[in-house]
C-alpha cells in the first residue's frame, strides 16, 4: 500500500536494502523517489537516529532525503528523483562520453563528497550504481545517493563478504575489508570510478574473494595513454594505505579540476576507450531497389500487402507471402478527388486520409481501402470542433491514434478555433477525444498547450508533447479528456516517435545536438541518452527496435537504444528521403528526385535471430542494473 500523498508510477530500482519507486507528489505535482527500506536488513533502531542528519544534506550533487513516511506495512525515504538513471547505465549504454564529460562526472561526485565530509558523513559504498544523473539546461549533473545506508547496515550486521563487510568489493578500499572506514575510503572508491571512466574497465576484476586479495595486495596498472596529470591522481587515490591518499575530498577535487582545465586547453591526442563500438557497415542485408514513375507521399505495409500513396491515388500490391516476399504481385488502385495525406491501419483494414488543399471549411476524410470492395465500406469525415466546421489539418493540428485502441485524440490550432469561436487561443489548442470508428466525441473540448506530438498510450491514457526554445513539455490526459499535472525536461526535442513494443516509450532527437537522442520512458519517468552515428532525417519504429535514416545512411537500434546495424543505401547524392514504412521482417524507404521516386526494400530476416538475442541481452542487462 503506497502512502496516500504519493501516486506510485513504477519501480526504477531494487537494491540490497529495498526497492526504489518513482512517484508523484499529489500535493505539489513533482516527481519523487520512494526508497522502501527493508525492515530485516535495516531495523528501525539502526537508521532513525541518522536520518535527521541525512535529511540535512542539501547540495546540488547529493540526492536529498526530503522526509520519511510510513504505512502500516512499510517505511519510505522520500528523496529527489533523478530521471537520468545511474552512472552504471550510462557507462554501459551507447553514449560516447567526451573526455571532459567523464571528468565532469567525477568533479560532481567530489563536490558532493566534499560537502558530506564537511558534515562528518562518510558514504561507505560509492559505486556507479549509487551515482544518479539528472538533466539541466547546462547538461548532465551527477548526484550521490544512499549516503550512510551501507554503514547503517554494517552496524546492523549485514554485509557482502560477511558480517561487517557491507559494500561493493570492486570499489572497496583495502581497510573496508576489515570493517574500517574513513573519508579516505570514499576517495579510494572515487579513484576506482575515475579509472573505469578513463580506461573503460575497473583496475581489478574477479569474484569477491579475488577482489579482496587484489585490493589488499596488487598495484593498479594505469595505461600510459592516460595523461600524466590523471595518472598522478589515480596513483594517489588508489594507494593501499589511507594516509597516503588525498587528505580530503577538497584536495582531490582541486587535483582533478586542475587536470581537466589543463587538458582542456591542450591539443591532446589522447583517445578514450569507447563505451560502445558502432557496428561495421553491413553489406549482407538483402536490399532491392525499384524505380517508380511519381513521388510517393506515404507507405503502409500490412502482412503481404504494400500500400503506396502518390498524388490523388493509392496502389496496393498483394504478394503471395508476407513482406518482403520476392516475386510477382497483384495490384489494386483507388483514385480520390483530394490529395492523399497519409495511410493508417485500424479495424482490420487500411485507411487513407485525404485533405482539402486551400480551406478549412471542409473536413479531411478517412477512406477505407477494402480489398473486397464491400458496399458498407464508406468514407467518413474526420471529426469537427463543433457546428460542423472542419479542422484545418495544415495548421499544426495533430492526431493521436493506435490501431489496437478504440479511441483517438485530436487537437486543433488557432485558425480552426477562430472559425468556430472567434477567440484567441495563443499557445493553446483544443483537445477532443473520439470513439473509433464511430467518430463520436467522448467529452467536451479541453484547452491544452499546443502540442508538437500527440500519442495514445493505451485504452485509458494519452500524452501531448510541446516544445519551446529550451524545454519539452509533457501533458498527460485521460480518455475522458482530464489532464494531469504537466512536467518538463530542459531539452528541446525533435523527430519524436513512439515505440512499437512499448507505447509508453518514446525516442526523440535533441534540437541542440542532432547526433544525440533520448529514450523517454513515461511510466516510470526515465531519460536515457544515446549517441548516434548520424543525424537522422526520419525515425521509423519497428518490431525489433528503430530504423534511423539519413540521406545515404541507415542506423538500426534495439529497443534499448543499442546499435544493431549501420550501413549505406546506394542512393544518388541528389536523392532525398521522402517516406518509409516497416514490417516484421523488413522495411521500405522511398526517395525522390525531380518527379520520380526510388523504392528501396530492405530484407532483415537473416539478421533477426541475432538482433532478437541482442535485444534480450539488453533487456536482461537493464533488469540487472535496476536490481544491483
Amino acid at each position: 500500500m503506497s502512502p496516500t500523498r504519493y501516486r506510485i508510477l513504477g519501480q526504477v530500482g531494487q537494491g540490497q536494502f529495498g526497492r526504489v519507486l518513482c512517484a508523484r507528489d499529489r500535493n505539489t505535482g513533482s516527481l519523487v523517489a520512494l526508497k522502501v527500506l527493508n525492515k530485516r536488513e535495516l531495523p528501525t533502531r539502526f537508521f532513525l537516529r541518522e536520518l535527521r542528519l541525512l535529511a540535512s544534506l542539501q547540495h546540488p550533487n547529493i540526492v536529498s532525503v526530503q522526509t520519511i513516511t510510513y504505512t502500516a506495512k512499510e517505511r519510505y525515504l522520500v528523496m529527489d528523483y533523478c530521471e537520468g538513471g545511474t552512472l552504471r547505465e550510462l557507462i554501459q549504454h551507447p553514449v560516447h562520453l567526451s573526455f571532459q564529460q567523464r571528468l565532469q562526472i567525477i568533479i560532481d561526485v567530489l563536490k558532493g563528497l566534499e560537502y558530506a565530509h564537511q558534515n562528518d558523513i562518510i558514504h561507505c559504498d560509492l559505486k556507479p550504481e549509487n551515482i544518479l544523473l539528472t538533466y539541466t539546461k547546462q547538461g548532465t549533473t551527477a548526484r550521490i545517493t544512499d549516503f550512510g545506508i551501507a554503514r547503517l547496515a554494517e552496524e546492523a550486521g549485514y554485509g557482502v563478504l560477511g558480517q561487517g563487510d557491507t559494500g561493493s568489493p570492486a570499489y572497496m578500499a583495502p581497510e573496508r575489508f576489515y570493517s574500517q572506514h574513513s573519508y579516505a575510503s570514499d576517495l579510494y572508491a572515487v579513484g576506482v570510478m575515475l579509472y573505469e571512466l578513463l580506461v573503460d574497465k575497473r583496475p581489478f576484476i574477479g569474484l569477491p574473494g579475488e577482489l579482496m586479495t587484489a585490493h589488499l595486495n596488487e598495484v593498479a596498472q594505469i595505461p600510459q595513454e592516460v595523461p600524466f596529470l590523471l595518472r598522478s591522481v589515480l596513483k594517489t587515490a588508489l594507494q593501499k594505505l589511507p594516509q597516503k591518499r588525498f587528505k580530503s575530498a577538497t584536495e582531490m577535487l582541486k587535483a582533478v579540476s586542475l587536470a581537466a582545465d589543463i587538458l582542456a586547453s591542450e591539443d591532446s591526442n589522447y583517445t578514450l576507450a569507447p563505451s560502445q563500438q558502432w557496428p561495421e557497415h553491413s553489406c549482407h542485408l538483402n536490399l532491392q531497389q525499384e524505380q517508380y514513375p511519381s513521388p510517393i507521399h506515404c507507405i503502409h505495409i500490412q502482412d503481404h500487402q504494400v500500400y503506396l500513396g502518390s498524388h490523388n491515388k493509392v496502389i496496393c500490391r498483394s504478394y503471395a507471402a508476407d513482406f518482403p516476399a520476392p516475386g510477382p504481385f497483384q495490384e489494386q488502385q483507388w483514385q480520390f478527388a483530394l490529395p492523399v495525406k497519409d495511410l493508417l491501419w485500424g479495424g482490420s483494414q487500411a485507411w487513407v486520409r485525404t485533405i482539402q488543399g486551400n480551406t478549412f471549411k471542409q473536413p479531411s476524410r478517412l477512406h477505407p481501402l477494402s480489398l473486397e470492395n464491400t458496399p458498407d465500406s464508406q468514407p467518413c469525415d474526420l471529426p469537427t470542433v463543433e457546428n460542423l466546421s472542419g479542422i484545418d489539418w495544415r495548421q499544426n493540428n495533430k492526431i493521436g491514434w493506435r490501431p489496437e485502441q478504440n479511441w483517438l485524440a485530436i487537437t486543433c490550432g488557432q485558425q480552426s478555433f477562430e472559425a468556430v469561436q472567434g477567440a484567441e487561443l495563443g499557445g493553446q489548442a483544443l483537445l477532443q477525444i473520439y470513439q473509433w470508428p464511430q467518430m463520436q466525441p467522448i467529452h467536451q473540448p479541453a484547452l491544452i498547450r499546443k502540442p508538437n506530438w500527440l500519442f495514445v498510450l493505451d485504452s485509458h491514457f494519452g500524452v501531448a508533447i510541446s516544445v519551446d526554445e529550451d524545454q519539452s513539455h509533457f501533458q498527460g490526459f485521460t480518455r475522458r479528456g482530464n489532464g494531469f499535472q504537466p512536467f518538463s525536461m530542459p531539452i528541446p526535442l525533435q523527430q519524436m516517435t513512439q515505440s512499437v513494443a512499448n507505447p509508453y516509450r518514446l525516442l526523440a532527437v535533441s534540437q541542440h545536438d542532432p547526433q544525440m537522442a533520448f529514450l523517454i520512458d513515461l511510466k516510470p519517468w526515465r531519460l536515457t541518452k544515446i549517441s548516434l552515428a548520424l543525424q537522422p532525417e526520419q525515425i521509423l519504429p519497428t518490431a525489433w527496435g528503430y530504423v534511423l535514416l539519413a540521406t545515404h545512411q541507415v542506423l538500426i537500434l534495439s529497443h534499448e537504444g543499442h546499435p544493431l546495424s549501420h550501413f549505406q543505401l546506394p542512393t544518388n547524392p541528389s536523392e532525398k528521403i521522402a517516406v518509409c514504412a516497416c514490417a516484421e521482417q523488413g522495411f521500405m524507404v522511398s526517395t525522390w528526385l525531380d518527379q520520380s521516386a526510388t523504392l528501396y526494400t530492405v530484407d532483415v530476416r537473416s539478421h533477426l535471430p541475432e538482433w532478437c538475442r541482442q535485444t534480450q541481452l539488453d533487456s536482461q542487462a537493464t533488469t540487472h542494473h535496476k536490481t544491483a
